[in-house]
């Protein structure tokens, strides 16, 4: 409903804006239904003097950031790792718990026979065959660029070699440590 102002006119109802890091349809091409709104903003947006691009991608939008808050390259590389998890977090959502969650994961790398259960979805997306990178599958959820298949595990260590995920964030339960795998 709208509201009048002081001078008798109606104003339209104020909305919360759409975070600037999701693209303006809400599926990827995959039709894998992507969030329009989160609890946490997008990564990018957490900082104010940076204006994140929706059709920029991941690598391109971080050092784009990484330039404008003057970071080194020792700190460029630590942050690499939260911008990661800050999207996942982001795109994926934190919740765990919901069976849908995971098929939706589960589909989106494309896993043909979705299990019926979290266990098994991980256990399906653990597995050899299921060979993604990350930074692909951001881009792929954020800007419904295709995933990127590989031909084998030598193509996707040799694609995958130049950005390890840190050890630690590999323990924390969750979608991405579902879906890293040992490197070469």
């Amino acid at each position: 409903m709208a509201k009048k102002s002081k001078s008798g006119t109606a104003k339209a109802p104020m909305t919360s804006p759409r975070p600037p890091s999701l693209p303006s349809n809400s599926s990827s091409s995959s039709g894998i239904r992507i969030p329009t709104s989160a609890s946490e903003p997008s990564y990018f947006s957490r900082f104010t003097t940076f204006a994140p691009k929706a059709d920029t991608n991941f690598l391109a939008q971080f050092n784009a950031l990484a330039i404008s808050q003057g970071w080194s390259k020792k700190e460029k590389a630590k942050r690499r790792v939260d911008a990661i998890q800050g999207e996942f977090e982001y795109l994926y959502g934190t919740d765990t718990t919901r069976l849908d969650k995971w098929q939706d994961l589960c589909r989106e790398v494309g896993i043909e026979e979705v299990p019926g259960s979290i266990t098994k979805c991980k256990k399906a997306l653990g597995s050899r065959k299921v060979m993604v990178n990350l930074v692909n599958l951001i881009d792929h959820r954020r800007r419904g660029v295709p995933l990127h298949k590989f031909a084998n595990y030598g193509a996707f260590c040799a694609y995958t070699m130049k950005h390890k995920f840190p050890r630690e964030m590999a323990k924390k339960d969750g979608f991405i440590r579902a879906l890293l795998r040992h490197v070469c």
